[in-house]
């Protein structure tokens, strides 16, 4: 059995993806974690709880910087709690996202979602693989992002999505 970590963010004044990760947990565990050990994991700066899912308070980060911040916050708190070692697997779906299906999505090293509208970006609202693959994803990035939003910088349209796509080109059959 793998052990898996899927992670996703809800931030915000209104609680509308905070909900939404309410309303769709119960699908997304029946679908990705049916046969896999699995932590879930919630950024958030919201007060309540869901239960099975652990939440990770953050400060307000506002849209486009949430967005493109995810892999720094996923490996923040991985790097701090040195817990890399403890997942095969590391995930990350949107708070908005449900999976309608069972799929084996561990048989990929490193697995994207490829947006029908635009084949030359990833899709940001599920991807991850293996551990290792994960973290290196985080790693070329990071600086770069950390910068932009440290900065205050104009965040160029689609970049985390760019970024995925670059990336999720090194795994393609």
């Amino acid at each position: 059995m793998n052990r898996v970590a899927l992670f996703t963010i809800a931030v915000g004044k209104n609680p509308i993806y905070f909900d939404s990760v309410k309303k769709y947990f119960p699908y997304n565990k029946k679908y990705f974690g049916h046969e896999n050990n699995v932590d879930y994991f919630l950024f958030t700066d919201q007060n309540g709880n869901i239960e099975g899912i652990t939440n990770i308070n953050i400060e307000t980060t506002y849209w486009p910087y949430v967005t493109l911040l995810k892999n720094n916050m996923i490996s923040d708190y991985l790097n701090v709690y040195n817990r890399w070692d403890d997942y095969d697997y590391v995930f990350f779906i949107d708070a908005d996202f449900a999976l309608g299906d069972f799929y084996d999505f561990l048989k990929y090293d490193f697995l994207l979602i490829k947006p029908y509208w635009n084949d030359s970006l990833g899709g940001g609202a599920f991807y991850g693989g293996k551990s290792p693959n994960f973290r290196l994803l985080c790693d070329l990035f990071y600086d770069e992002i950390k910068f932009i939003s440290d900065n205050k910088l104009p965040v160029p349209r689609d970049i985390d999505e760019y970024y995925l796509g670059l990336y999720g080109q090194e795994f393609e059959d």
